[in-house]
């Protein structure tokens, strides 16, 4: 019975330390990376990359008047659109790494074996500019 009890206990302590690591590196609100986990894997990328010779970019996506959306229709409204934003993001990305800043209003793609021609096709692909 002891040797049951005791692992549990340990279960229980992983299971805890996982949740307090995955926390520590998404953002509360959108569950996207924290910036500082972003920095991790673009060194490990850029590490990878030059090891194996492999292409690899950044691509920034700035919300433009996203202050003025927040003072205009409420942090809650901003709130919202942040994260249905992040869930598209998220959706559209696969499994390149995506980061929020803290200011909530730019976002960081890490994408891995792209060449530089699908690179700066990418954003006009999606109606960004």
């Amino acid at each position: 019975m002891f040797y049951i009890h005791r692992m549990f206990s340990v279960l229980a302590v992983t299971m805890q330390n996982g949740l307090h690591y995955e926390i520590s590196i998404t953002e509360p609100k959108t569950g996207l990376f924290t910036y500082d986990f972003f920095i991790t894997k673009m060194e490990k990328a850029i590490s990878n990359m030059r090891r194996y010779n492999r292409l690899s970019g950044m691509l920034i996506i700035n919300i433009d008047f996203f202050k003025h959306f927040n003072d205009t229709y409420g942090h809650l409204c901003g709130d919202k659109v942040l994260v249905v934003l992040a869930k598209t993001l998220k959706n559209w990305s696969g499994k390149m790494i995506v980061s929020q800043d803290s200011a909530a209003r730019n976002f960081r793609f890490c994408l891995r074996d792209v060449t530089a021609k699908v690179f700066f096709e990418l954003p006009s692909a999606y109606g960004l500019r």
